[in-house]
């Protein structure tokens, strides 16, 4: 009996798990994955804003896994080694063998490199960090800062703009919405902090980046709405600045000076997971994964990859995006069948899309929409990007 074993449980291998459970395979197929629910990225700023219910913007790998008749572990992979015959897939307590191994393992998003980052800064992934996130997040806006707490986001891009949009909108609402997207102690935390009336935040709120604008890859125009839009919110912008360090006292920019900070957030880009530097895979510069046009591993190793964790060798400055992993789902899907079946003569060639349709949720029901060169700002960007968002994750329920 052949086996595929699926590392992480990505946006693409979501879609490659809801295949599965429309196909008749004789295949053993295994998913490890350390959370046992995936994080729908994109709907995260809303999550925060406690305009999604808890369960809303996740999808359950377990329950997943069970409808398509696949095998799940909650495990955190430590290593890896292929050959041409087969990949060895150890576990932080099992070893595992693979005809074929599919790696969706996302990215670092708080950086090693960085004195400090990993110790004092918060991130979106994986799952206890954003949990943690939504705590601070709510904190900050119940007063339990102080009335002036100091919030930095280190990182001007799609991802660190909407975090701190929506940071700015919760301290501005009433308390008893902000629940909504809370654990159970959280809700229940929010229930006490409403009934004790706070006093009104005056949060001074910071976003730093090493661009020199913000949205860079947006245009200037996007850059522009963006920026007023910050500014109008009494959000410090701090362009053209390396952060060097992070401390308990705040954030270190690589011209000495320091941005005093009680919490401080990142969200500049990513850096290769660890894993990959314990495996014999070929790997870019960077770190990352080195895939062709139909997401195998260089080296004709019967390993493939998807989203943030793979750099292609013909685009490698391709961003990393949740866009591309959400289009490469199905390719891979229908790679890892063909490789399985042994019609590798079958595999399809991902092209990405430079130009794929971007929209950043600025909060407060409005959306930044990039398609094209075509920039628009306005409820109806904001509402498209809600049904978008639905949609996906109403998919894999």
């Amino acid at each position: 009996m052949a086996r595929l074993v699926l590392v992480g449980g990505g946006h693409a291998h979501v879609e490659v798990l809801r295949q599965l459970e429309r196909r008749a395979t004789t295949s053993e197929v295994l998913l490890i994955s350390p959370d046992s629910h995936l994080l729908y990225t994109g709907a995260l700023p809303a999550a925060l804003r406690g305009d999604l219910a808890p369960g809303a913007f996740t999808v359950d790998l377990a329950g997943l896994c069970h409808r398509a008749r696949v095998r799940f572990l909650q495990s955190r992979v430590t290593s890896l080694f292929a050959t041409a015959n087969g990949v060895a897939v150890s576990t932080e307590g099992n070893s595992y063998e693979a005809d074929v191994c599919s790696l969706n393992i996302g990215a670092s998003v708080v950086p090693d490199n960085v004195p400090g980052a990993l110790q004092y800064a918060l991130g979106v992934k994986p799952a206890e960090r954003w949990h943690q996130l939504v705590r601070v997040f709510h904190a900050v806006s119940a007063g339990e800062f102080g009335v002036q707490p100091r919030v930095t986001v280190v990182g001007a891009g799609a991802g660190g703009v909407e975090l701190m949009l929506a940071l700015a909108a919760m301290v501005r609402e009433p308390l008893p919405t902000l629940s909504r997207g809370l654990p159970q102690s959280g809700r229940a935390h929010s229930r006490a902090s409403s009934r004790s009336a706070p006093p009104a935040v005056r949060a001074e709120l910071s976003i730093v980046s090493l661009s020199n604008q913000v949205l860079p890859s947006m245009g200037s125009r996007a850059s522009a709405i963006v920026t007023a839009l910050l500014n109008d919110r009494g959000i410090a912008v701090r362009s053209g600045h390396r952060v060097t360090e992070v401390t308990p006292q705040g954030v270190v920019l690589a011209d000495g000076s320091v941005i005093p900070s009680d919490v401080v957030v990142w969200a500049a880009g990513v850096s290769a997971p660890t894993l990959l530097r314990h495996s014999n895979l070929l790997l870019s510069d960077g770190g990352f994964l080195s895939v062709d046009e139909t997401l195998q591993a260089a080296g004709n190793m019967p390993v493939f990859g998807a989203g943030d964790c793979i750099t292609f060798s013909a685009a490698p400055t391709l961003a990393k995006a949740g866009v591309h992993a959400v289009r490469e789902g199905p390719v891979l899907a229908h790679n890892l069948f063909a490789q399985f079946s042994g019609n590798t003569a079958m595999l399809q060639r991902f092209t990405p899309n430079s130009q794929a349709l971007s929209i950043v949720d600025t909060s407060e029901t409005r959306a930044l929409l990039h398609w094209h060169g075509v920039t628009i700002h306005s409820r109806w960007a904001w509402r498209l990007k809600q049904w978008i968002d639905r949609r996906w994750i109403a998919r894999y329920r």
